[in-house]
């Protein structure tokens, strides 16, 4: 051994955070692919969306004064996954985390993650036919 690695001695000591990434097109059917992965595997999914709203909610403060306009930043919705991982990790929580989309584009997604997270355990990409899609959003708008 050369070098100290503090993230291989987490992993040794079995810290290490187990995540995986799913995506795909709206409609494609990616949230019920991700309850049901979290589901096996004892994980809990981070969607993106939801975790930006509520960043939206805390930086306007208590009593908005109003809507959010603009992009929310990029290191306040990171901040908030990490609170969501430390939280469990507190807690003392063993389980998986699912990121249910992304909220950045795939290369800054995975570079973030990697760094902050360490490699994730898989990638799921979900997809259905146009066929499939197109009776989905007939669904969802009747």
């Amino acid at each position: 051994m050369d070098s100290w690695d503090f993230r291989k001695f987490e992993e040794h000591l079995g810290n290490q955070i187990n995540y995986g990434l799913i995506t795909g097109h709206a409609l494609s059917g990616r949230n019920n692919v991700a309850k049901v992965v979290a589901e096996l595997t004892n994980g809990k999914v981070i969607d993106p969306d939801v975790v930006t709203e509520a960043v939206k909610k805390r930086l306007l403060g208590p009593e908005p004064e109003g809507e959010w306009e603009g992009e929310v930043p990029v290191q306040e919705i990171e901040k908030d996954f990490m609170a969501i991982v430390e939280a469990d990790r507190a807690a003392g929580k063993k389980c998986s985390y699912l990121f249910d989309g992304m909220h950045t584009g795939a290369s800054a997604f995975v570079a973030w993650s990697t760094d902050a997270l360490g490699p994730p355990a898989f990638w799921l990409p979900v997809t259905c036919d146009m066929n499939t899609a197109g009776e989905r959003f007939k669904a969802k708008n009747e």
